[in-house]
């Protein structure tokens, strides 16, 4: 009858710390935001070809630094040289009969209208490789510092509901960890005009060109563990 008694006490000390043990959840969660792209990044590049390698660096290289030139003419605008390349050409015997190079400048800038008044002065004698418009770094980490308390509240949100499911009173966050992820822009068209392409309507200097910069969404993921106790 002892025994039995003992046995007793210790089942109902045991029962109130079983009913108590919690229950982990993984959850995921984010929160997102469509943001306007704000900066504007292009390359431009001179391509040209010399029997002498050293004179056809020297073409290139002056044109480079009349670009860098016009560029300081606009504060708002980063540039900087990006490439060089330069390859043989050989006629069909394999003698080599000329070298041909490129060379690349970048430009950036969250001013749209300076970087695009560059890039079409830019292009009276360069050509266009590619136009970029993204999330300046600025504006992402503004935009991520707002959407955690909005991630983590979603994240909180799946955690109440399935506490009320489950008959359990508290909530206990574990582990959390933060993660960016931001799917490729949405462009609109870009229109550029250069004096080459409205040379058949007209012979006017190059105009402004129409930036359509189109939007990005950044998205910012929550995942953690969470007790409910």
């Amino acid at each position: 009858m002892k025994i039995l008694s003992c046995l007793f006490t210790l089942f109902c000390l045991l029962a109130p710390a079983a009913q108590a043990e919690g229950v982990m959840l993984n959850l995921n969660a984010s929160a997102e935001r469509e943001l306007a792209n704000d900066e504007f990044q292009a390359t431009l590049y001179i391509e040209d070809k010399a029997s002498d390698p050293a004179v056809l660096a020297e073409r290139l290289n002056r044109q480079l630094a009349r670009a860098v030139t016009i560029a300081k003419g606009f504060p708002a605008v980063s540039s900087r040289n990006s490439a060089y390349n330069s390859w043989p050409e050989y006629d069909k015997n394999g003698k080599l009969q000329a070298w041909s190079a490129r060379a690349s400048l970048s430009i950036q800038s969250r001013n749209m209208q300076q970087a695009g008044e560059l890039t079409v002065q830019l292009q009276r004698f360069m050509l266009l490789s590619s136009v970029d418009f993204r999330v300046s770094e600025q504006l992402r980490r503004e935009t991520e510092q707002q959407l955690i308390p909005q991630a983590i509240h979603s994240l909180r949100t799946q955690a109440q509901i399935a506490a009320r499911a489950l008959d359990k009173a508290q909530i206990a966050v574990r582990e959390l960890s933060l993660g960016q992820n931001t799917p490729p822009p949405s462009f609109r068209p870009v229109m550029l005009k250069s004096a080459a392409m409205d040379a058949a309507m007209d012979a006017a200097a190059p105009s402004n060109p129409d930036w359509q910069s189109g939007v990005s969404l950044l998205r910012l993921e929550v995942s953690g563990k969470v007790e409910l106790l």
